[in-house]
């Protein structure tokens, strides 16, 4: 097949693909409740106990105290991704919240929060770290 013929097939198809996905509704951002927050933290954690659950008010992150310590759940497109925090992973910069991790296979996370949400999520980490 002529390469002019077989680009044109292969952009449409995945263009037709991608459009049908979107008016399915398949291609919006999920949002967490409690029950999806603890899903995604017991499947990539399912050792430990979930204790306690903080939303974000976006819907899109969950901090989670479990058992062994806290971790962050945070919405990547319709799937979540899960991660343990440890000491200073926490920080406040320009006016939104860092999220650092010590496993050097993950980025930062940068969180738009409330102020009065970041205090909390800084405290409620700070507390169960000094267990």
């Amino acid at each position: 097949m002529p390469l002019s013929v077989l680009l044109p097939m292969v952009v449409l198809g995945i263009s037709g693909i991608a459009l049908l996905l979107h008016l399915l509704g398949k291609s919006g951002r999920l949002r967490l409740d409690r029950e999806a927050a603890i899903a995604g933290w017991q499947r990539e954690m399912g050792h430990t106990k979930v204790q306690q659950v903080l939303l974000a008010p976006s819907g899109h992150a969950a901090l989670v105290q479990s058992d062994t310590g806290a971790g962050l759940v945070w919405v990547l497109g319709r799937d979540t991704v899960a991660r343990t925090l440890g000491p200073g992973s926490l920080t406040r910069a320009k006016g939104r919240l860092r999220v650092s991790f010590s496993d050097y296979g993950s980025n930062d996370v940068i969180l738009d929060l409330p102020p009065d949400t970041q205090k909390l999520w800084i405290e409620t980490v700070e507390k169960g770290l000094g267990k």
